[in-house]
């Protein structure tokens, strides 16, 4: 999500947090079901997989928590991608598919799902809680399963101070490469996960909720990025009211619209 200097500050910044929460588990033989909530987004998704491929896709958006009028469709786009390998290697859908034609998001969290099925691995909850820090470094906290496992420091720029193996490198540009190259497997979905959270987290800066029912131009993402930046959708699109923002005492009822199916 891009935060164009147009874009008003949120006034109330500094007393709230941001929350990205996901659930993934497995339902039944063959069956992953995956449910994400953060500040602008909210959706499930039923993946049914057997012999190593991806064989059913179902995404829905929870009533309409997504950021454009143009990503409504996004679900339905990404059944285009039965019939795609499982892999324990988190990257490989991006391979086998191009992301852009894809809500980022969704497509993300697909990745996070082929992976579980692939491993076999148990069910778990991740959250990822960065608390506002107006004019100071920020600290975003990994949960899994309700325990610390992962913290990240950063700077207004998101360029990460520790841990130390990723003090200097930027959270935006070029890190997935970076975790790639240099972070065991076993922990790359940790760094996955919370590299996919604060990329959106700059939300929590912005007064987001002033633009609804404007051009979705006026607010990014930029064009030909994702699902709901494609052309001709994007130029048509607007900023919906979807908004829920959290603070320290109301996220425990992140994910509370999920149904696992």
């Amino acid at each position: 999500m891009s935060a164009p200097s147009r874009i008003p500050s949120w006034t109330a910044y500094g007393d709230g947090v941001y929350v990205r929460s996901l659930l993934i588990s497995t339902t039944e033989p063959g069956t992953v079901s995956l449910a994400m909530e953060d500040i602008v987004h909210a959706f499930q998704i039923r993946m049914t997989h057997g012999d190593g491929v991806i064989r059913g896709i179902d995404a829905r958006w929870d009533r309409d928590r997504h950021p454009l009028s143009s990503c409504a469709g996004a679900g339905l786009a990404l059944e285009s991608l039965v019939g795609c390998s499982l892999a324990s290697d988190l990257f490989s859908l991006g391979r086998q598919a191009d992301s852009r034609q894809h809500c980022t998001h969704m497509f993300d969290m697909l990745c996070l799902a082929a992976q579980h099925a692939c491993l076999g691995l148990e069910d778990r909850r991740y959250d990822v809680v960065v608390p506002d820090a107006p004019g100071a470094r920020a600290v975003a906290t990994l949960y899994l399963n309700g325990r610390s496992v992962l913290e990240f420091e950063f700077d207004d720029d998101l360029r990460l101070t520790r841990p130390e193996p990723c003090a200097g490198l930027s959270a935006l540009k070029g890190f997935m490469g970076w975790v790639r190259d240099h972070v065991p497997p076993a922990d790359q979905t940790l760094y996955f996960v919370m590299q996919k959270a604060l990329f959106v987290s700059r939300a929590q800066k912005v007064d987001l909720a002033s633009m609804g029912g404007l051009a979705g131009t006026l607010s990014g993402p930029p064009p030909g990025t994702c699902f709901g930046s494609q052309s001709p959708r994007f130029e048509v699109s607007i900023r919906t009211h979807s908004l829920r923002r959290f603070d320290r005492s109301n996220f425990h009822d992140v994910l509370a619209f999920h149904s696992p199916r």
